[in-house]
């Protein structure tokens, strides 16, 4: 799923702002992006993160700036020597007078060696960093769950779908069946009105009988609707029987995906049988269904 948080904590040092970026993504992958004085914190960072996102790409990234009334100086990113800033900065006007051009520039003077260093600045404290990781985490769940709830919407739109061309195929298959039974006895008379013979009522009900049997989907009927079910439950609660006012966030895994596996087997099982334009025209538009739920489905958490 998709979200963005951002989360901060300061002390008197310094101010630690993160922000985490979360794209679709089967599996979970975390990046991080720390400055150089925290990449001490690297491993705990995505520790933490890790604790609280269980699919999607995730982005770590931890801006650390200084606070300007820090009573120290160890944020300062220059030591100069001031002597040897002066030693070269008069080496190059006695140059410059015996060259007739002008003085040397500041920065020029800066950049040669030993005037000025780089100085490390001292990492904050890596409790700082994990609580403004924890709360842009807390932030991004807030993004995450505003997604959820429409995604969890759609997907229920789409059960319903799936319910009605159901509804439809139990509605029909009786009319399959009185449409074979009428065939049947029609075939059955007119090839033995051309020999002569009559038929039994009591043979032709037998394999209208067989016939219904075999293309009876009472089984696949109930079996697709307790998917349904269980799918509309996975949505509503987290997979836990917890409405989602009570319940924590949870991960509903790869559950989706086999139930969507499970509709499809249905479905195509009832096809099989049946044999029916207006069956398959129904199986046709669930496995289209079912390939949107597919699609959004690889999305939740």
């Amino acid at each position: 799923m998709t979200g963005f948080g951002v989360g901060q904590a300061e002390d008197s040092r310094f101010c630690v702002r993160a922000e985490i970026r979360s794209v679709n993504h089967r599996g979970l992958s975390v990046r991080t992006n720390l400055p150089p004085e925290c990449a001490v914190f690297e491993t705990a960072v995505e520790s933490v993160v890790r604790s609280r996102v269980t699919r999607g790409a995730i982005t770590c990234g931890v801006v650390l700036e200084p606070l300007e009334d820090a009573q120290d100086n160890s944020h300062s990113p220059l030591d100069i020597d001031e002597a040897a800033f002066v030693r070269h900065a008069k080496a190059l006007r006695d140059l410059a007078d015996l060259a007739g051009t002008g003085a040397p520039r500041f920065e020029t003077i800066l950049a040669l060696p030993g005037v000025s260093r780089k100085v490390d600045r001292l990492p904050p404290p890596e409790e700082l960093v994990l609580e403004a990781t924890r709360a842009a985490l807390a932030d991004l769940d807030a993004s995450r769950a505003r997604e959820g709830a429409i995604l969890t919407r759609e997907l229920l739109g789409y059960l319903d779908r799936l319910e009605a061309s159901l509804g439809a195929i139990e509605q029909h298959v009786p009319a399959v069946v009185a449409a074979y039974e009428e065939r049947l006895e029609q075939r059955i008379v007119d090839f033995l009105t051309r020999h002569g013979q009559t038929v039994d009522s009591v043979d032709v009900l037998r394999e209208v009988a067989l016939y219904a049997d075999k293309v009876d989907v009472k089984e696949e009927t109930v079996r697709f609707r307790a998917h349904l079910d269980e799918f509309r439950r996975l949505l509503t609660t987290g997979g836990d029987g917890e409405s989602p006012r009570h319940a924590e966030a949870h991960s509903v895994g790869r559950r989706p995906e086999f139930l969507s596996q499970e509709l499809l087997r249905e479905a195509n099982t009832i096809a099989a049988k049946s044999g029916d334009v207006l069956v398959a025209r129904e199986v046709v538009e669930i496995k289209a269904t079912l390939d949107r739920i597919r699609e959004q489905g690889q999305n939740l958490e």
